[in-house]
């Protein structure tokens, strides 16, 4: 580009004008979707994934003027296509970081913004090597592959880690339909202490993911021998090496990521039996089943109570709360990681829903949370909020500290924070200075973020 300036062959201004043209080349495709489609997720799903910033294969500073312009592009023409990530790095100039931000303030939802060494750190840990990883792009929200030498079923599976808790809290019975789904290690009416809850969840989420990862498995080899993919494998470099379709495992990386849904809505709804049953003794057990079978009907006080900040909730801080979502994170991690696919490669757990929370919460009976059946359960790795409750309510920071304790560099298949402000929070110099400032801070302890 700069050549072409500095021999007046192009201007800067008609390659701004290229770059924004593209932008909206890309949007004119779209996914037709039914109606009922259209109210589940995301209308504009099905597009381009652009990012920039970040550090090349040798760890070294990869902003250029092109990054900018892309920047500039989504400002000029806000329209939310390509989807943008923007990878931030130490290394990265402050006047980066200050258009990044300055872009996210317009409030499109977009650009996401990664924080490039801790993604760069998780892939290493499954085997990446640090030059490959450092190359690493964001797809669709947030999974992270090495280009064009990776074929990663990223949502392989949106799993539903409330219903799970609803199954092991009512003896692997389906409270919906007293159909007996899982296997029956009692009720909450017959558990004499936490560690039993805990045990019997395990079971239920252990158990399920093992249907989960053989469905996949045999999804996968079915796509092998009915539907291989011939002229992607010319494009993904390995294959032709190989004389393996992309679909077999003919690419150098070979991954397959399910995402667990629901993680607050499980985090507090174990926090909420751990405090009112357990500890302080305030119901019993078989008082709160009879709760969720009336689905909050007729106990508006208590659920009320279990909305109020005298029960402990994950986003706050908590560490009682906290260690829920650490418990539920870590043991989701724990029956998926390194399990082996079809195609040689291996499981990767991710943690975020996007709109998926929606239906996964149309298809879950009542939770111990607050949450009435129907209502959507928690999205990615955010708070709670169960009848439009936030269940957060120590601002921000307390947010990023919650999040902060879970070990996000073992969720290899992205996460995502979506977090909300209002323009007035962040309007001015003040407001730009805090929310980079925030944004750091959280970096300093972990991932992705999502500003809204």
């Amino acid at each position: 580009m700069k050549k072409s300036i500095n021999e007046g062959i192009l201007t800067r201004e008609f390659m701004q004008e290229l770059i924004e043209s593209s932008f909206i080349k890309m949007d004119q495709l779209r996914k037709i979707r039914g109606l009922e489609k259209r109210l589940l997720l995301p209308a504009s799903a099905g597009r381009y994934c652009l990012n920039v910033g970040g550090v090349d294969a040798d760890g070294e500073d990869a902003v250029n003027d092109v990054s900018y312009m892309v920047l500039d592009a989504h400002a000029h023409t806000r329209i939310t296509n390509p989807w943008m990530g923007v990878k931030l790095s130490e290394k990265n100039p402050k006047e980066f970081w200050i258009k990044a931000f300055n872009v996210i303030r317009i409030g499109t939802g977009e650009p996401k913004i990664y924080n490039d060494e801790k993604v760069v750190e998780s892939m290493t840990k499954y085997g990446v090597p640090l030059s490959d990883a450092r190359d690493w792009v964001g797809i669709g929200c947030v999974e992270p592959e090495v280009p064009g030498y990776t074929y990663g079923w990223h949502d392989a599976d949106y799993f539903n880690t409330a219903k799970v808790l609803t199954f092991a809290l009512n003896g692997g019975r389906d409270p919906a339909t007293g159909e007996q789904a899982g296997p029956d290690r009692g009720t909450l009416a017959d558990f004499k202490s936490f560690e039993e809850v805990k045990e019997a969840f395990e079971v239920q989420l252990k158990y399920w993911i093992d249907c989960m990862v053989s469905t996949i498995n045999t999804m996968d080899m079915v796509h092998q021998q009915n539907k291989p993919l011939p002229y992607l494998s010319l494009l993904v470099n390995d294959c032709i090496e190989k004389g393996k379709d992309i679909s077999a495992g003919g690419a150098r990386y070979n991954y397959t990521g399910p995402q667990c849904v629901g993680l607050a809505t499980v985090a507090d709804a174990l926090s909420t039996i751990r405090q009112l049953v357990f500890d302080e003794k305030k119901i019993t057990g078989e008082e709160l089943m009879k709760v969720l079978q009336d689905n909050w009907e007729g106990h508006e006080a208590l659920r009320a109570y279990i909305n109020s900040d005298q029960v402990h909730h994950y986003g706050n801080d908590d560490d009682y709360a906290d260690e829920m979502a650490q418990y539920v994170m870590n043991k989701y991690c724990e029956f998926v990681e390194h399990r082996p696919n079809a195609r040689g490669g291996e499981f990767r757990p991710g943690v975020y829903s996007v709109s998926i929370n929606v239906p996964c919460g149309m298809g879950c009976t009542a939770t111990p949370d607050g949450r009435v059946s129907g209502e959507a359960v928690s999205d990615c790795l955010g708070p709670a909020h169960p009848g439009g409750v936030s269940h957060d309510v120590n601002g921000p920071l307390a947010v990023a500290d919650s999040l902060a304790k879970l070990d996000q560099a073992r969720i290899a298949n992205g996460v995502i924070l979506n977090w909300k402000f209002t323009p007035d929070t962040l309007s001015g110099d003040i407001g730009l200075d805090n929310f980079m400032n925030l944004m750091q801070g959280y970096f300093e302890k972990w991932w992705y973020a999502e500003p809204v």
